[in-house]
């Protein structure tokens, strides 16, 4: 049963957009100090998520939102040259993340990212992952790609401002045994 659009951007080094993080919080890269944090927003960012694991009736709720708890404990496990796992923040908390990693040397992939849901709307998500296209293109990577959820039109608006383009498509099916 269908229970999911993936659809993937891509860009392609054409009008770098700027760092702006208007003051309210920094973006830096990941330290081990930083994994309880970064679990707890997974947790709250994608409690409401509507990817293809919530959609899916037959897995809890919970469940579901755990791979994504997993997911950025196993990227706060696996940094290395070839990724990059940053973090915003406040002076009191973390509020949001993103993890970019190489996929080859022509390309940059953003993996997972989330932002706090009490910190939405600000800019933070924009600002994360801007500091990782820098990122990208300090490697000399030729494009850079991202995938989200069809549904994920906030995500998607943000894509398209920073000259991020459609590239595919990938539906999502769930068989049961």
């Amino acid at each position: 049963m269908l229970k999911g659009t993936l659809i993937y951007y891509k860009w392609r080094l054409d009008g770098i957009p700027p760092i702006d993080d208007r003051g309210r919080f920094i973006v830096r890269a990941f330290k081990e100090s930083d994994k309880e944090g970064l679990r707890d927003i997974a947790l709250r960012s994608f409690s409401d998520y509507f990817g293809h694991y919530h959609a899916d009736e037959l897995l809890d709720d919970k469940h579901s939102t755990q791979v994504y708890v997993d997911w950025i404990t196993n990227l706060c496990a696996c940094q290395d040259d070839n990724s990059r796992l940053l973090v915003a923040k406040t002076n009191e908390s973390l509020i949001g993340f993103i993890s970019y990693r190489l996929n080859s040397p022509a390309e940059c992939e953003a993996v997972l990212g989330g932002v706090d849901p009490e910190y939405r709307h600000l800019g933070v998500f924009t600002s994360l992952f801007t500091h990782g296209m820098h990122w990208g293109i300090s490697k000399n990577v030729e494009h850079i790609i991202v995938s989200t959820h069809l549904q994920n039109i906030a995500v998607q608006k943000i894509l398209v401002r920073l000259g991020f383009e459609p590239k595919q498509a990938y539906y999502t099916f769930h068989k049961h045994f």
